[in-house]
């Protein structure tokens, strides 16, 4: 497969995916800084990254990156729950309620309407 053969989120996977190893920390390296990294994708565009969503991803990557850089994974994971529950129509559920429990790590759990 190439280009726009291969699947939307299989190419954004593909951009994201590179940019959270280059800017992570791992035993083996230093993390890289957002700048640096954008640059990497940037020259990239095109070969190995789709170059329309490599343009998107500059766009919105260093507002996205300086505002979850300093959350925590919990604060982090509750956002995304809330961001993808407003986004696709699900609620809030109570705990205890018929169609469903709230987990014991305190998950949210959403129905929807």
């Amino acid at each position: 497969l190439a280009g726009e053969q291969i699947p939307l989120l299989a190419r954004v996977f593909a951009i994201v995916d590179v940019f959270d190893a280059l800017t992570s920390v791992r035993p083996y390296k230093e993390s890289m800084s957002l700048e640096h990294a954008l640059e990497i994708i940037r020259q990239d565009a095109g070969t190995h990254f789709d170059p329309k969503l490599a343009v998107a991803f500059d766009r919105i990557a260093p507002v996205l990156y300086h505002m979850l850089n300093g959350m925590t994974d919990e604060a982090v994971e509750s956002l995304l729950r809330d961001t993808a529950a407003h986004y696709y129509g699900l609620h809030k559920m109570e705990a205890g309620s018929e169609e469903g429990q709230v987990s014991q790590s305190n998950m949210l759990q959403y129905k929807t309407y």
